[in-house]
């Protein structure tokens, strides 16, 4: 039902408010992530000064979500957004076009912070 955004997942960890409040609503058997955040997790966990901290968190929430299966039809969304946005003039970053092709393609509500994810047409974002 939900996917957690890198944006999320770092309110989590530093141990923010509105996410606790946003979670304490759903159950965690509904939470997902995909590749693409799971990839920058742990890029962000290797440069971080709590490294070991971060990847311990990491691992532990990886026994808690479900990670999404990044599939033909979530490429097939990637492409036909981005030419959409490109043609719009409303780019966004490759990462964040294939993390909203994934919850598309799986039709996931995205959890994140970052407001470009609005530009991405039939994408259901709630913010946090």
């Amino acid at each position: 039902m939900y996917c957690l955004d890198t944006s999320a997942i770092i309110k989590i960890f530093d141990g923010k408010e509105e996410i606790k409040k946003f979670l304490e609503k759903i159950q965690f058997s509904e939470i997902s992530i995909t590749p693409i955040t799971l990839c920058e997790l742990y890029k962000g966990a290797v440069h971080s000064k709590v490294t070991s901290r971060r990847l311990e968190f990491i691992e532990r929430m990886m026994q808690q979500v479900t990670l999404l299966d990044f599939n033909e039809f979530s490429c097939k969304l990637f492409g036909e957004d981005y030419l959409n946005l490109k043609n719009n003039g409303k780019l966004i970053s490759d990462n964040d076009l294939m993390i909203a092709a994934i919850c598309k393609s799986h039709n996931k509500t995205l959890i994140t912070s970052d407001n470009d994810f609005d530009r991405v047409p039939g994408l259901i974002v709630q913010k946090i």
